[in-house]
Formats: structure tokens, sequence, C-alpha cells
């Protein structure tokens, strides 16, 4: 398994502990954000997948996307998106995880 892979693995499971635990900060997303990073560069050339089901790939977007919501609405920060539009499915699952984990990172950074 490449190392960028096992760094991102690592990450993510810091950060789906550290949401669950309400233990979440700027660090934690911005090291999960430069891993996936890593892993899309790295996926880009060297061919690899990441063997997620669309149903898991769905499932983390979707917890993401519920998280960022009420992070938001517990910050008083408006998304400037349809409550109800939650997008997950088709290529775009790395680029909608990215997009809401950089509006985590941007309250959390707001907020210090």
């Amino acid at each position: 398994m490449p190392e960028c892979v096992k760094s991102y693995t690592e990450s993510l499971h810091t950060y789906l502990e550290a949401v669950r635990s309400k233990h979440l900060d700027a660090e934690i997303i911005d090291r999960l954000i430069a891993d996936l990073d890593a892993v899309k560069e790295y996926s880009e050339t060297a061919k690899i997948t990441v063997d997620f089901t669309t149903e898991q790939s769905e499932t983390l977007v979707r917890l993401v996307v519920d998280y960022t919501r009420q992070l938001a609405a517990a910050n008083a920060v408006e998304l400037n998106e349809p409550q109800d539009q939650a997008p997950v499915s088709g290529d775009g699952v790395v680029v909608n995880l990215r997009h809401y984990l950089e509006v985590q990172r941007r309250i959390f950074n707001e907020a210090a």
C-alpha cells in the first residue's frame, strides 16, 4: 500500500474519531485535506483506486456534509446552499468531500 494511502487512512480515522468525541480542530482537518490531495495526486500518475464502494463513499461524504451543516449552524455561518442538497454521488465524491472539509476548516479558523 502506498505511503500516501496509509497516511490518508490514518488521517481519516483521526478525523472520524475527533468528530465522534467532539475534539475536531483545524489541524486535524488540514492534515486530512493534505492527505486526500496526496492520494488524489498519486492516483493520477500511478493509476490506483481507493477501494470504497459507492455506498461507503456516499456515507462518508454525507457524514462530512451533515457535520459541516451542524458546525455552520452552531457558529452562525451561512453555507449558501440548499439544506436538502447533499452532492455525494458520481465522480465528484473527492471534490465534494474536500469542499466540505474546506468549509469546516474556514469555520474553525474564523472561530479562533
